[in-house]
Formats: structure tokens, sequence, C-alpha cells
């Protein structure tokens, strides 16, 4: 995790500018997601009156305090005027979405003087940093017996103090998958890792979900957008494109 990144995650007082009541889209699932980890989070939107049981906000001016960051979930256009906003009101930290990290938006920040992430999800990163304090996991080995990703992982996690659990999945008893996976495991698992083969890693996703485990880290490799797509669809909380090793590694645990 990046410096920058880690810092603005230690700021408490968030806006998410763009959220909305509709659990399909992603000013939904930011807000309550940052909401759900402690932030102290404020939803901004013209159109909306209440959002996951809060007040929303029409404007950055009608917040009750300054926040420390404005989340950006709103089209470029309309980023330009809000930066220009945002440095009126005094916030100093803002986070694009991507979507929102058009060039001429990161430029127009940084000639505001703001400090600016622009390359990065709030709700990956924040995932990161909540899932790594979380110490009881389990590692799905779903790569068919072709690496040793996952006894690696599961390895040097129980190193640095994690209670862990292996678990191997191969072709040809897939269907298995959905309603055995996670049987008898002790403890319960806080956090899911995946390595593994697409076709595997999909049943793997629908058996978490099945079993009400909503903290999935797809490690690097074994993800793609289709499967991507699908944990949001089966509203799975996801780290993807990243490795839980260097993550270690990079945070000092």
């Amino acid at each position: 995790m990046k410096r920058q990144v880690k810092e603005m995650l230690q700021l408490t007082k968030w806006a998410v500018l763009g959220a909305t009541a509709n659990p399909k889209k992603f000013g939904y699932r930011i807000f309550k997601l940052l909401k759900s980890y402690g932030y102290e989070t404020y939803p901004v939107n013209p159109r909306e009156t209440m959002i996951d049981g809060e007040p929303c906000f029409k404007s950055l001016q009608e917040l009750p305090i300054v926040p420390d960051v404005v989340d950006f979930v709103i089209p470029p256009a309309a980023a330009l005027e809000a930066l220009v906003e945002c440095e009126a009101l005094g916030i100093k930290n803002v986070w694009l979405q991507p979507g929102v990290n058009t060039p001429e938006v990161i430029e127009k920040a940084q000639s505001l003087g703001l400090n600016v992430i622009f390359d990065a999800c709030a709700m990956v990163e924040s995932s990161k940093k909540v899932m790594l304090q979380k110490k009881k996991w389990v590692v799905v080995d779903a790569t068919d017996g072709e690496t040793d990703d996952a006894l690696v992982l599961s390895r040097h996690l129980k190193q640095r103090g994690y209670s862990v659990s292996l678990i191997g999945v191969t072709t040809g008893k897939e269907e298995v998958i959905t309603d055995r996976l996670f049987t008898l495991l002790s403890p319960i698992p806080e956090v899911v890792a995946i390595t593994g083969k697409p076709l595997l890693v999909t049943r793997v996703l629908q058996a978490c979900k099945l079993a009400g485990y909503d903290s999935v880290w797809l490690q690097s490799g074994s993800e793609s957008e289709e499967i991507i797509d699908l944990a949001i669809s089966l509203n799975l909380i996801i780290v993807h494109h990243a490795s839980v090793l260097e993550e270690l590694e990079e945070s000092g645990d």
C-alpha cells in the first residue's frame, strides 16, 4: 500500500460525493463500506434524501463538518466544479475513484494544491487494511495442483500469527464446492483468500456467498474482469490485483 494511500485511510471523516441509495451502484457500496469500517461518513447527492438510514446532503457546503477526505464518485465534468468547491471550503484531501480520474480532473486537483489519490479504489484499499487486521483466514487452493502458491501463503500467514486453514479444490469435483467447501472449518474464517483458475475461483466465490463469508481476497493472477463482476454481483467485499504477502511486507506486519 502506497504511503499516501495509507495516510489518507488513517483520516476518519469522509464525504462520499455521488453517494446513492441504489445498492447496485458504487456510490452506495463505497458509502456503506466506509461506514461499516468505522469511518465518520457523509453522503452527498442533491438527488437523494436518505441513504442507508443516514440523511444525505445536497452539497459539500451543507455538511456539518469539513471532511478530512472527499471520495469522488461523480462524472468527470461535475468533478471539475466540485474540486474548486473543495478548495474553497478548505478540504485538503480528495480521492478520485476509477472513472473520475481523467487527466483533466487529476491536473485540476493538483493545480488547486489538493492532496489527490487517483490510481486506486477506496473500497479495495480500505478493505486491504481491514482484512489484514483480521486474524482468522482460510486459504483456498484452486490451482488444480499446478502451483504451491496457496501453501506458501498459508505458511507465511501462520508465521505472522494468523490462524489459517488450507483447502484444496480440484477440477472434476466442482459440483461439491458450493455445498461442502467450508464445512467443519474451525475457527470460522474472517477472510477467504483465493488463488487459482477462473472456473474454480468462480465456484469458490459462490460457496463464499452460500456460507456467509463476505470478505474475499483474490490473489494476484486469480482475478479477471468477469470474476470481479461476479464477486460484486454476489455482494462480496473483495480485494483484487494485490498480493497478501506484498501488502504485509509493505505494512511491516
